[in-house]
């Protein structure tokens, strides 16, 4: 029987260069994972700043007032009748708020008639008013702050 003939050794200069070419190979793969990474971060970066400035104007639009309150049941005041029969009049300015459901929620007097039956008059007036309430730029509605005066005179 014939002796089997021995494997040919591998030239040293090709199986350098499959290293290297396996070098280059798997750093350029290295490159790609970095690169697309690097990519995924800038496209969630992206997305967060986007969000942001959606939530900044989301914000701004329900801070920004577009239509104001009007009135749909505004009584005047009742002149209080020891108030006429004393000679009372002036003037009551009112600061009050109106939520969004259209009721005054909150009036205080901010300037004094002078005369605490009048005062008391304007306040217990102005807490029976009704409103269609204002709204944002959402649409939705909002809370509203005036400053009213009322006056008081005798005719």
């Amino acid at each position: 029987m014939p002796e089997p003939e021995p494997e040919p050794k591998p030239d040293p200069a090709l199986v350098k260069k499959q290293r290297q070419a396996k070098a280059a190979q798997e750093r350029e793969l290295a490159r790609k994972r970095i690169d697309e990474k690097r990519r995924q971060k800038l496209i969630a970066q992206k997305a967060e700043t986007a969000r942001m400035r959606a939530a900044a104007a989301n914000a701004a639009a329900r801070q920004r007032t577009v239509s104001k309150p009007s009135g749909i049941s505004q009584p005047k005041p009742k002149y209080p009748p020891a108030a006429r029969r004393a000679g009372q009049q002036g003037t009551v300015t009112l600061s009050f708020t109106i939520g969004s459901s259209g009721t005054v929620i909150s009036a205080r007097i901010a300037e004094s008639s002078g005369y605490t039956l009048l005062d008391n008059a304007a306040l217990s007036a102005i807490r029976s008013w009704r409103f269609k309430p204002a709204r944002n730029a959402l649409g939705e509605a909002i809370s509203y702050s005036y400053t009213l005066p009322v006056p008081f005179r005798l005719r």
